[in-house]
């Protein structure tokens, strides 16, 4: 279930051309997550006119079918208490940055960057724009709003 409401929060972190770190494997000479999040919004029926309409309705997908499947969307959904959360929220990052398979993200994460991911994902707030969009694309999400 965690990974299921983390789902598209790790998305939008993923899903830039310029990551504060790009993964360590080698055979990626530039960050691919977005143009591979929008072949798989292709292959599952969306259209868009960029790479970033795409993910965004990758994630709208992703949002119906946990819907469907009656998946929390938020920590909070899940039922779990706010100040317990918050109380450990520090040591979840952490562990989340410590653990074997971070460094397979497409964009190895900071762990202030997995604690915002963290704090987002308890109640549905989108990541911070500026951190984590393109400028272009973050002033099309704030004009939007």
């Amino acid at each position: 279930m965690t990974n299921a409401i983390l789902m598209e929060h790790v998305i939008d972190y993923n899903a830039v051309d310029a990551p504060t770190r790009m993964g360590v494997y080698p055979q990626y000479t530039h960050p691919l997550a977005k143009q591979r999040y929008a072949e798989l919004a292709r292959a599952i029926g969306c259209t868009g006119n960029s790479d970033y309409e795409l993910v965004q309705k990758f994630k709208q997908r992703i949002s119906e079918l946990k819907k469907s499947l009656d998946i929390p969307a938020t920590f909070a959904e899940a039922g779990i208490n706010k100040d317990a959360y918050y109380k450990v929220i520090d040591s979840l990052a952490e562990h989340a940055f410590d653990d074997q398979c971070t460094p397979a993200n497409p964009r190895f994460p900071l762990v202030p960057e997995l604690r915002h991911i963290l704090e987002c994902a308890y109640d549905g707030q989108p990541l911070s724009s500026r951190m984590y969009l393109e400028p272009k694309e973050a002033d099309a999400a704030k004009a939007k709003a």
